[in-house]
């Protein structure tokens, strides 16, 4: 039912409207909330009664209304009896009525009547000294209740500790004691009560790693307890970072994962690499699943037959989950994580685990922050004097005058206007603002959570570019009252719209710093340009309207203690409508004589079920746990994609029906899964771990016969820490030594890749097309796989306050499934999809800390760090130097190697370009003077980062890196492009050793091959601030005055600052492939109530 009702108000509703929509909902669901925390007391009661206990009453109220009642029933014997009828009253009305003569009186919290003695002053001796009743309320630091916390009195040998409810009672305490509380994961926190006889205590959680709680596969367990590899970010990382992309709140914050930013501008992409890249051909990007439901990943315009590319380039449909939903980010790295998830694990597994809901009174949370966005940094170019001299100087050189012709910046273009083109093009400051609000709580039995978000982002390119997004969150869950039955439903709609430039902005940046935008007679300056003009294409614009849906149902029965069954049904959808205009005015005139639009749209759509069985039982100090259960899974893709042209006239380039030529085509796929996994897990004594794990699968993308894949894993622990001989060891409080070995495959390549295929022909028989083959079938080809290996050391010292971990993992992927790439004469089929036995290895080191450095009640400082140490080769290929390969990888080299001419800098009397000549035969030829220049695989990355916590305030500071090379562009001086600044160090005269040749006007010869050598390579390795959050949470007291539960102001940065070495590069991440990412700057508030 649900699908079909988003499917009708998708076509019904679009994007633009929705986002409206989202605005007034969240409008709407704040005077809601308000509304019902306003009326939570105003249940209607209907109550008879003649001569009954006051317990007898309670248990009447609580089967009509959501109320609980704590009170010690002993004491409640003593009180009288009562008598009342009263129709359609309010809960405090019956309790006034109730407690009117009564030695006792009442607190409403939430959704619980605390009963209690009326306060009576006691005299302990014949001196002046008074004692008190003291009650009160631990809470956490998110308001919720603390159960099972101490409350001591200090100096003396009488405590008590907290109920289900966070409530506490003491009796007999003088005015002016000291109350203690401690729990075992909370900090212990002292409060002088200086005469006060009610308290409402907030208590800060214990940082202790090893126990919180990790979500892996079908499950969870703790970082104490888990055999495997998993990295984990809470919602409190993901918080502190004004990022659209949840994935850019991982960058550099867990060993082994490397994320690269695509394109800095709103909605581009993020890419995830774990562990390396261990196939030459197939997909390498990690399985997402969220909220236990498979989420692809893949750019939507890249995907699935592609749309067009705007400015923003890929489109990562994970933008449309919103950060602050999410509870937390887990990545499974090695065997004993991921092989239960199979062929689409091969390259890791980033769980996504949005925010549930939660027991206890309606809490409303509210946060907004706003900003602004700027480029994080410019690439220096030569100012307008430094590149006219090195004009004049390439004229000089080639013996060349200068003409209104080929010189129209010497003798036209005013020489003394200057622009900088990449700040004109990327120089603007963008707005930001991104709200929430959510309502939550609920019973014992029922409980709900209810959010929305919205975001809007300016853009700092030129003109009237932004991106907004809405989105609602739900998450209900429900148990009968044995506890033997549970239901979890949860359910994410997203919509978003991005407006921008449909042409890259790149060529503009190297544009002569005098050229104008228009000539003397007023027209668009074209000299010199051939698509890209800095006016006109802001002219070209373009629309991306996106929406996404994710919904999942969790239904859970216990039929017996250790036995429970569990049925978990998932679906998502992704609609995207892509719009792209290019209206005449926009395009040079030379080379284009009409206007034209591309229209496209994409849906997928998927939907997995999985019934599961779990049995768990212990005897002694022995626990099993076994996992049993099944997947299938299907995604339906489609997309259409129509050219326009031949427009009557350009206002009505918009719709596709003004075109008087339509030109299109259109795909369809499917792809469906099925599979059979099992888990059992061993513990000993909690000492000893075993974990066994298998899984068949059967994908259609293989041809009959070879659909089907086994894989496993086995992984286990040894908690050493835990024998006698390290008992007595004081300084060393945890050691665990864990190890894994498995198999998992990798499917992720295009459907129907093993039946031949044919396309339209463009020759027609009597007016009818014909057809023409484009693949060539292969049924033969199947599972690549995978073999992983990892071993681990995890240590804990001084109480756990320094925790190390160091691992070392080993993968060999075989069996690689490559597009080979088939000559002409075969027939028009381009390439051939087969099994060959090439084998890539990765392997490394993964170092990670945290620590305590300061641990007082008033003050905490804590660090953490993680460094990654990567290793890819490719370990054989048998037949590569007979292959279409052979210029492309090397047998015992990474398989991200470039390679390319080696450059020798100029020559020291002539300033041309020098290579070295590999095989000797005095002439520099292509590919046999090929040498391996380098490559973009990075040599070391990671993060590190200080936490700092002192009374309200807390401050906490991270800085990413990585060590690594790219590929950029070459010098060539003189011609009439602007250059980078490292132009200035070229050779101008015989004897000089330079790196950069002689400027040249017209270069030829070896100067064209400059952009296929080492002098194109540069050290793109960089150190990033990347991200700085300063809040101040306010007093307990200002916070009970405002009748609030929490409340912090803010503020924080992402992208702050990077040091890197200056090259021809923009920016060492992107490289020249994309818009850097954006420093963001951002304050705002935080509260609940």
């Amino acid at each position: 039912m649900y699908p079909l009702l988003f499917l009708w108000y998708r076509k019904v509703v679009p994007v633009r409207k929705t986002l409206f929509i989202m605005r007034l909902l969240s409008l709407f669901l704040f005077v809601f909330l308000f509304k019902v925390n306003a009326g939570g007391y105003a249940q209607s009661i209907r109550l008879k009664v003649s001569n009954v206990s006051l317990i007898e009453v309670f248990q009447r109220i609580k089967q009509q209304t959501d109320f609980r009642f704590i009170y010690v029933r002993d004491e409640l014997q003593q009180a009288k009896p009562v008598s009342i009828d009263v129709k359609d009253a309010s809960l405090k009305e019956v309790l006034d009525l109730c407690f009117a003569e009564q030695m006792f009186t009442y607190v409403i919290e939430g959704t619980y009547v605390i009963v209690k003695r009326k306060p009576v002053n006691q005299s302990v001796t014949t001196s002046t000294i008074v004692t008190h009743d003291v009650t009160g309320y631990v809470v956490d630091e998110e308001g919720e209740p603390a159960a099972g916390i101490t409350v001591q009195v200090k100096g003396s040998t009488v405590a008590v500790s907290t109920n289900a409810e966070g409530y506490f009672q003491l009796k007999a305490v003088e005015p002016n004691a000291v109350l203690v509380f401690s729990g075992v994961n909370v900090e212990e926190k002292s409060v002088a009560l200086k005469g006060a006889t009610e308290l409402t205590v907030r208590l800060q959680r214990k940082v202790n790693k090893l126990d919180e709680v990790q979500v892996i596969a079908y499950g969870s367990t703790t970082k104490r307890l888990n055999t495997g590899s998993v990295s984990k970010i809470g919602s409190n990382e993901i918080e502190q970072q004004p990022v659209l992309n949840p994935v850019a709140a991982i960058q550099g914050r867990a060993p082994g994962v490397f994320v690269t930013t695509q394109n800095g501008l709103p909605g581009g992409n993020i890419s995830v690499l774990i562990r390396g890249k261990g196939s030459i051909n197939s997909g390498t990007e990690p399985l997402f699943v969220v909220d236990g439901v498979p989420f692809n990943s893949t750019p939507l315009n890249n995907s699935f037959g592609s749309l067009t590319t705007t400015i923003t380039g890929s489109i990562s449909p994970l933008n449309s989950i919103n950060p602050s939903d999410i509870e937390s980010i887990e990545i499974l790295k090695d065997a004993d994580a991921t092989a239960i998830y199979g062929s689409r694990a091969a390259n890791g597994v980033v769980l996504i685990t949005t925010k549930k809901a939660k027991a206890g009174k309606p809490k409303v949370d509210v946060g907004i922050y706003g900003g602004v966005q700027t480029l994080n940094d410019f690439p220096e170019m030569l100012d307008l004097q430094a590149y006219l001299l090195l004009r004049r100087e390439g004229f000089f050189n080639d013996n060349l005058v200068p003409t209104v012709t080929n010189a129209p910046d010497l003798l036209v273009w005013d020489t003394t206007k200057h622009t900088d083109w990449s700040r004109y093009m990327l120089g603007g400051t963008a707005g930001l603002i991104s709200s929430q609000i959510s309502i939550s709580g609920g019973g014992p039995l029922v409980q709900f959570l209810l959010s929305g978000n919205y975001r809007k982002e300016g853009s700092i390119l030129p003109g009237k570019q932004q991106y907004q997004r809405g989105g609602l969150h739900v998450s209900l869950h429900q148990q009968s009252a044995n506890h033997k039955f549970n239901m979890d439903f949860t359910f994410s709609l997203s919509a978003d719209q991005n407006r921008t430039l449909s042409s890259s902005i790149f060529s503009i940046l190297t544009l002569p710093p005098n050229f104008p935008l228009y000539d003397a007679a007023g027209n668009t300056n074209w000299t010199g340009i051939s698509d890209v003009h800095p006016e006109a294409v802001l002219k070209r614009k373009a629309s991306n309207e996106t929406m996404n849906y994710v919904g999942n149902l969790q239904i859970r029965y216990q039929l017996f203690p250790g036995l429970r069954l569990k049925f978990s049904a998932g679906y998502t959808m992704t609609d995207m409508d892509q719009l792209m205009l290019f209206p005449k005015a926009s395009l040079n005139p030379s080379s284009a004589s009409e206007s034209y639009a591309y229209y496209g749209d994409l849906r997928t759509k998927g939907i997995v079920l999985e019934p599961q069985v779990e049995y768990s039982f212990s005897r002694k100090q022995q626990r099993v746990d076994v996992l049993g259960g099944g997947s299938w899974q299907q995604n339906d893709n489609r997309r259409n994609l129509f050219t326009g042209r031949n427009y009557s006239n350009e206002g009505l380039l918009e719709s596709i029906g003004a075109a008087g030529t339509v030109t299109g085509s259109n795909q369809l796929s499917t792809y469906k899964y099925a599979s059979a996994f099992t888990r059992v897990t061993y513990a000993y004594r909690e000492r000893y771990i075993l974990n066994m794990q298998g899984r068949l699968d059967g994908s259609s993308r293989f041809g009959p016969g070879k659909r089907t894949g086994m894989f496993g894993a086995v992984g286990a622990a040894w908690i050493f820490s835990k024998e006698r001989f390290l008992q007595d060891v004081a300084w060393m409080s945890f050691g665990k030594l864990r190890g894994s070995f498995g198999i998992t495959g990798n499917d992720q390549i295009p459907e129907y890749q093993y039946l031949s295929t044919y396309r339209n022909s463009s020759v027609l028989y009597q007016g009818v097309a014909g057809l023409t083959p484009s693949r060539i079938a292969n049924a033969a080809f199947g599972w690549e796989s995978n073999q992983k290996t990892e071993l681990a050391l995890e240590t804990g010292f001084l109480n756990n306050r320094l925790l190390l971990t160091a691992a070392y993992y080993h993968q060999l992927s075989g069996n690689q499934l490559i597009d080979y790439p088939l000559p002409y004469m075969s027939g028009p089929f381009g390439s051939y999809l087969a099994n060959l036995p090439a084998k890539v290895l990765n392997y490394g080191w993964e170092f990670e800390f945290s620590g305590t450095v300061l641990q007082k009640e008033a003050m905490q400082v804590q660090v953490h760090g993680n460094i990654s140490l990567p290793k890819n080769k490719l370990l054989s290929y048998p037949g590569l130097a007979a292959s279409s390969f052979a210029n492309t990888y090397v047998e015992g080299e990474d398989i991200s190697i470039r390679k390319g001419l080696k450059y020798l800098g100029a020559d020291v009397q002539t300033g041309l370009p020098r290579f070295e000549d590999v095989n000797g035969d005095g002439v520099i030829s292509l590919p046999e003077d090929y040498v391996i220049i380098g490559k973009v695989s990075p040599i070391c990355y990671g993060g590190f980062g200080c936490d700092v916590r002192y009374r309200q305030f807390e401050v906490s500071v991270f800085f990413q890196y990585s060590s690594q090379s790219a590929q950029g562009t070459s010098t060539i001086p003189g011609t009439r492009s602007n250059k980078f600044s490292t132009a200035i160090d070229r050779w101008t005269k015989a004897g000089e050793e330079r790196w950069i040749p002689k400027a040249t006007t017209v270069p030829s010869g070896n100067y064209s091959l400059l952009s296929l050598s080492d002098a194109a390579f540069y050290n793109a390795s960089y150190v990033r601030f990347k991200t700085m959050h300063v809040s101040y949470r306010l007093p307990e007291k200002l916070l009970q005055r405002m009748k609030l539960g929490t409340g912090r102001i803010y503020a924080e940065g992402q992208n702050v600052f990077t040091w890197r070495k200056r090259g021809n590069l923009y920016d060492p991440e992107t490289a020249n492939t994309g818009i850097p990412p954006l420093r963001t700057l951002a304050a705002g508030f935080q509260f609940t109530f």
